[in-house]
């Protein structure tokens, strides 16, 4: 079986694709620290859903992030190195698709394409080692805007040096999938692996 000549680069998305969430860390760490329970400080922070967008689209430093996070949620602990590793400590890797990137990156370029923001990009791209895998990884905090917006695709295609038909996404969310498709790319909405690998097999990809 050959590879679709069509598809030249996969972007990959990063959290519930490459790498799973566990944000009921992040909540227990926050109950701690805050003394709220855990109930309470989750429907609280979901006020702060307008300044994380904003920290991910890089509008704000992650010390600034840290200062305000601190105005709202008043920490036991005031450390900034204690939040970061709260903060981030809530990734595990998906394995079986890292092996398979190892895999299609024989058959074609393979980046990235997450809105995310520069913590929590540091900490994964430390942890897994992103760069030996993927090439210019796009983040929202680096491209200023988040998928869906057409923007987004456009930067990582620029970036990239692809064309929108050459190239397709891997995402979790509908919406960001639909966004890429909008922009002319090819994209699968992932749901897990066993289903990914029927969805490569349809652009000729092979996973063994």
């Amino acid at each position: 079986m050959q590879k679709n000549p069509s598809i030249e680069l996969i972007f990959f998305d990063l959290g519930n694709v490459l790498v799973e969430i566990e944000l009921d860390r992040f909540f227990h760490a926050m109950a701690a620290q805050t003394g709220m329970s855990k109930k309470k400080f989750k429907n609280r922070i979901k006020k702060l859903t307008p300044l994380y967008k904003a920290f991910e689209c890089g509008q704000m430093s992650s010390h600034q992030f840290f200062q305000l996070f601190g105005e709202n949620f008043p920490l036991k602990s005031a450390s900034y190195p204690d939040f970061v590793k709260d903060y981030t400590g809530i990734f595990e890797p998906n394995q079986e698709l890292f092996s398979w990137c190892r895999i299609l990156r024989q058959q074609v370029r393979l980046s990235i394409i997450s809105n995310t923001d520069e913590l929590h990009y540091q900490r994964i791209a430390e942890d897994y080692a992103l760069d030996e895998l993927f090439e210019k990884p796009i983040t929202s905090f680096r491209a200023g805007s988040r998928k869906p917006d057409p923007s987004i695709y456009d930067y990582a295609l620029q970036q990239l040096g692809i064309s929108p038909d050459r190239a397709l996404l891997i995402d979790d969310r509908r919406e960001n999938v639909l966004g890429a498709q909008q922009v002319g790319m090819h994209a699968i909405l992932y749901a897990n692996n066993r289903k990914l690998k029927r969805d490569l097999h349809r652009f000729f990809l092979q996973i063994p």
